[in-house]
Formats: structure tokens, sequence, C-alpha cells
């Protein structure tokens, strides 16, 4: 998917070229559609849909192609453009993040701990071994029952 939104955000050798401009790439048609409105659209959407089969031929957009050819005004085809355009670049931006994030996280950095000893190993750093003091400070105590619960417990038991 990443290299199709690139492909489809990026220019292209194959321009659609008009009478009123050149666009390369879908943002530039989506611009074009902003400031030339139905002066362009009309033009080429009329019999056939020419916006259409540049962006199938092109940029291979087969979803796209179909929901503009029907269209005959630039105001839905503007609308149905932007939000694909937006939608890709959302997307590429959320994949951006997630490759950093993903590459922060590189599986050569490991940590291993083995229950049965008192180290932990980071393959990084090397190997680091943790106090007998330290291992106890972290162990978790059972908390006491207060005495008076202990009291009740103990008249209970007496009285069976």
């Amino acid at each position: 998917m990443k290299d199709a939104f690139t492909k489809y955000l990026s220019d292209t050798e194959f321009s659609f070229k008009s009478h009123l401009g050149e666009f390369k790439n879908l943002r530039e048609f989506r611009d074009a559609l902003k400031q030339h409105g139905d002066g362009l659209y009309q033009a080429y959407a009329q019999d056939v849909n020419h916006f259409a089969k540049w962006v199938e031929d092109v940029f291979g957009d087969v979803k796209l192609a179909n929901d503009l050819r029907p269209i005959r005004q630039a105001d839905e085809a503007l609308a149905l453009v932007d939000k694909r355009v937006q939608f890709m670049e959302l997307w590429l931006e959320q994949n951006e993040k997630l490759e950093m994030l993903t590459n922060m996280f590189d599986s050569s950095i490991t940590t291993d701990f083995t229950p049965a000893s008192d180290r932990f190993t980071n393959h990084l750093l090397g190997e680091q071994k943790i106090g007998k003091s330290n291992a106890a400070k972290a162990a978790v105590k059972t908390p006491r029952a207060p005495k008076a619960a202990k009291t009740q417990k103990a008249a209970k038991a007496k009285r069976k």
C-alpha cells in the first residue's frame, strides 16, 4: 500500500495536459479542480471521463477511477479526490510513525530473564547482576491480618 499511495501522490511522467494546465499527480489534480472547477472538469468528463481513465491507467487506482466515472460535476469530483488524497496522506504519515517506532524497538535489543537466577541480560549492555539485597527488597510481602480479625477468628474457634 505504501508504494501505491506514494505513487499516487508523486509526480508521474504521464501527466494530464488540459487547456487550463498540466497536473502530474493526484494532489495537483485536486488543486486544479479547486482552482478551475467545472471549467476544467466538464471539458474532460462529459461522454468519456478522461480523468477516470488517467487515474486508472497511470496510477492504477481502480477504486477512485470507478468512483469518478459517473460524476459529471466538478464539486462532486473534488470532494471524492480530496477525500482520497487526505486518506493517503494520513495513511502514509501514520505508517511513517509506525516504522519509526518499529526501528526504535529493533529485535536486536532484547532482555532475557531466567527465573532460576538473579541475572538480567541486556544484549546491548552485557550481563548485569542484581544483588541479593536488591532482590529481597523487590519481593512482594504478604500483608498481615489485623489483630482484631485474629481475635475474632480465635473466639469463633473456641466456641466450636
